[in-house]
C-alpha cells in the first residue's frame, strides 16, 4: 500500500519559526528513505518514495512493510484514517535561522505520527547537538539494552525496564527505611532496659543511642557485655560470646531448634539477609525480644 503524505510546509511550527521548503536538503535521505513510527528506532515500518516539492510543500509517498506486524498495524490504521499525520526530523545550523525563517536544513527522517501539530511531532536538531541526539541514539539503545538485559532494546522496552527498576528501587528503599526504623526501636529498647538495670545513668541515654547509630552491632555487643557481667561469673565476654555463638550455630545447623522457633539472635546468625528483607518478621521478633527482656530477673 502507498499513500501520499504532506510531510512539511511553510506554516510556522510550534517552536515559532518557519522551515523553508526549498531549503530542505533531501539528497542523503533519498538514499535510505526509511519510515519510522513516532520517530522511534530501530523499528522500520516501511519506506518513503517519490519525494517532491509542490507549491512550497514537501510531499512523499508512504510504502508500508505489511509483512512486518507493526508495519501492517500502522498501515491498517492509515487505511482506516485513524492515523493521518507525518513528521520530519531535520538538523540545521543556528546561523541559518534568520528572522523566524530556517533557510537551510538537512532531512534525517520522516515518521508516521499520531498528532502532527504536537511540539514533539516535529523533531529538530541543531548542528551542535546533532551527534548526541541522533547518531549516538543507536549506540545508546544498544548499550542500555545490554545493561538492562533486553533482547530487543527498543525505546518502549527500555522505558518499561527503567520504570520496573524504579519500582523495585522504591520498594527496596521502603524496606530499608523500615529496617533502619526497627533497628532504632530495638536500640531504644536495649538502652532503656540497660538504664533500668543500672548499667549506666539515664543521662547517658542519648550518647548510647548515638553509638547504636554509628555501629549497631558493636553497641549491641557492649550492652550484652553489661548483661554478662551482671548475671554471670564470666568476665571474658569475647570468649563467652564466641563459644555461645558456636554452640547456637551448631544446634541450628543440626536442626535441634526448628526455624519456627528462631529468635532475633538466631536469624541474625543464620539468615541476616532474610531478616533485613522482611520488616514484618523483624518487628515480630523485636516484640518477642522486648517481652523476654521484661521477664529477665
Amino acid at each position: 500500500m502507498s499513500k501520499t503524505f504532506l510531510v512539511s510546509d511553510e506554516t510556522k511550527n510550534s517552536l515559532g519559526f518557519t522551515v523553508l521548503t526549498e531549503g530542505i536538503d533531501i539528497s542523503n535521505f533519498v538514499k535510505n528513505p526509511i519510515m519510522l513510527y513516532m520517530h522511534e528506532r530501530p523499528d522500520v515500518i516501511g519506506r518513503w518514495e517519490n519525494l517532491r516539492i509542490e507549491d512550497g510543500k514537501l510531499y512523499a509517498d508512504a510504502v508500508f512493510n505489511e509483512d512486518d506486524p507493526k508495519g501492517k498495524d500502522i498501515s491498517d490504521k492509515v487505511k482506516s484514517n485513524f492515523l493521518k499525520a507525518a513528521s520530519i526530523g531535520i538538523t540545521y545550523s543556528e546561523s541559518d535561522l534568520v528572522n523566524g525563517v530556517l533557510n537551510k536544513c538537512v532531512l534525517l527522517k520522516i515518521s508516521i505520527v499520531d498528532i502532527g501539530s504536537n511540539p514533539n511531532a516535529l523533531k529538530l536538531y541543531n548542528t551542535e547537538n546533532f551527534i548526541s541526539l541522533y547518531f549516538e541514539d543507536i549506540k545508546n539503545h544498544s548499550d542500555l539494552g545490554q545493561i538492562l538485559e533486553l533482547s530487543a532494546p527498543t525505546t518502549n522496552n527500555i522505558i518499561l525496564a527503567v520504570k520496573n527498576l524504579k519500582t523495585q528501587i522504591a520498594t527496596l528503599t521502603q524496606k530499608n527505611l523500615l529496617y533502619e526504623d526497627l533497628k532504632e526501636k530495638e536500640a531504644v529498647i536495649l538502652v532503656d532496659d540497660a538504664i533500668k538495670r543500672g548499667f549506666f545513668p539515664k543521662q547517658f541515654k542519648d550518647m548510647q543511642l548515638k553509638l547504636f547509630k554509628e555501629d549497631f552491632h558493636k553497641a549491641q555487643a557492649e550492652i550484652a557485655e553489661m548483661y554478662y557481667q551482671k548475671y554471670t561469673n564470666h568476665y571474658s565476654l569475647t570468649e563467652v560470646l564466641n563459644v555461645a555463638q558456636r554452640v547456637r550455630k551448631s544446634k541450628l545447623e543440626k536442626g535441634e531448634k526448628p526455624k519456627s522457633e528462631w529468635d532475633l539472635r538466631d536469624y541474625r546468625l543464620m539468615a541476616p539477609k532474610e531478616l533485613e528483607s522482611n520488616p514484618e518478621l523483624f518487628s515480630r521478633l523485636l516484640d518477642e525480644q522486648r517481652k523476654a527482656l521484661n521477664n529477665l530477673k
